[in-house]
């Protein structure tokens, strides 16, 4: 069984909160990119091919069977700098803005401050490691929303 920690890739939209394809999306038609709270959320970011192929890999190894594994990037980006980054690629003119959870949300929401997973199982299992870089991410993302714009 697999728990998947912020998979992204070129064909996904920012729909459903998925805050990389978002900020993506902002910065190509100009922005602003929307940050909530401070921003100092921490999360990991993995390109779905390489999710896919540790998937595929878990399944064809016999002594992997019966256990969960973690599977994504364990390389954490605050969601500010996450935004920053993304303005450098994509379109250095675009702006950041901040929202409240209370605006964006309601005031019972609450947010995991800091969520990077523990990779040990898989790469012990597998040998698995994220091949993809964040840079690499956001580009493929960009290319293909700019694609389809």
């Amino acid at each position: 069984m697999g728990r998947f920690f912020n998979v992204v890739g070129p064909r996904q939209t920012g729909a459903y909160g998925m805050v990389l394809p978002r900020f993506v999306d902002a910065a190509i038609r100009g922005g602003p990119l929307v940050v909530h709270d401070d921003g100092e959320q921490v999360r990991c970011f993995a390109h779905v091919d390489d999710v896919v192929g540790a998937v595929i890999t878990l399944v064809e190894t016999p002594s992997a069977a019966g256990r969960v594994y973690n599977i994504g990037s364990d390389i954490p980006i605050s969601i500010l700098d996450l935004a920053r980054r993304v303005i450098g690629r994509v379109n250095p003119k675009a702006k950041i803005e901040f929202q409240s959870y209370r605006d964006a949300y309601d005031e019972s929401f609450e947010d995991i401050r800091r969520r990077v997973p523990d990779l040990t199982r898989i790469e012990q299992t597998i040998g698995f490691r994220a091949t993809q870089d964040l840079d690499a991410i956001i580009d493929s993302v960009a290319a293909r929303q700019r694609s389809v714009t």
